[in-house]
């Protein structure tokens, strides 16, 4: 899952309701309730691990108007549409998993399973995208060339980069895809 999500703009607001969910239960996060639950996240993380000063008000009200600005209408508009399935149980527990986790969650960058399980594209490598979340698989939307854009696959460690996007975990160092440096050791591959 991508804190806030990029894109092409698409039309319309996505619609009323929660998103599409998760099936029942006292545990599902509508999805229109996504962004100021990440609010808290980021904003508390933002104090405690990076040392960033503030009003957490503020910055809740910030963070919460940005993701529902931007990510939740394009989230909304895929759910729609077909291209994304949403699951707030899931969601539930990747905010939990991500408050739990506190700075290491941040500074490893990892992303807890149920994150990732929580949003499901349906769109093959190939089909046209507007968000990385519609896309199926390990594929992320591309849209450096065109709106929509087109799901193409990451690029596995070891791979050339130069043109493409790394797998998540991966970073692109001298064109190349390389495990990320863990916390303490030397960065850039």
């Amino acid at each position: 899952m991508t804190a806030l999500a990029t894109g092409c703009p698409t039309g319309g607001s996505g619609g009323g309701g929660d998103g599409g969910g998760g099936g029942g239960g006292g545990n599902d996060l509508a999805l229109a309730d996504v962004g100021g639950e990440v609010a808290k996240i980021v904003c508390k993380a933002m104090v405690q691990c990076y040392g960033i000063g503030g009003d957490q008000a503020s910055c809740e009200a910030e963070w919460t108007a940005q993701f529902e600005d931007q990510t939740q209408k394009l989230w909304e508009n895929a759910v729609n549409k077909g291209t994304l399935q949403y699951d707030g149980k899931k969601m539930r527990e990747c905010l939990d998993a991500l408050a739990a986790g506190g700075c290491t969650v941040f500074a490893d960058g990892t992303t807890p399973a149920a994150c990732d399980e929580a949003l499901q594209g349906t769109v093959d490598a190939g089909g046209a995208c507007n968000v990385n979340e519609e896309c199926a698989g390990d594929a992320y939307c591309d849209t450096n060339s065109a709106c929509p854009g087109t799901c193409v696959a990451y690029v596995a460690e070891g791979g050339d980069c130069s043109s493409d996007s790394c797998k998540p975990g991966l970073d692109c160092v001298n064109n190349t895809c390389v495990a990320k440096a863990k916390v303490g050791e030397a960065c850039g591959g």
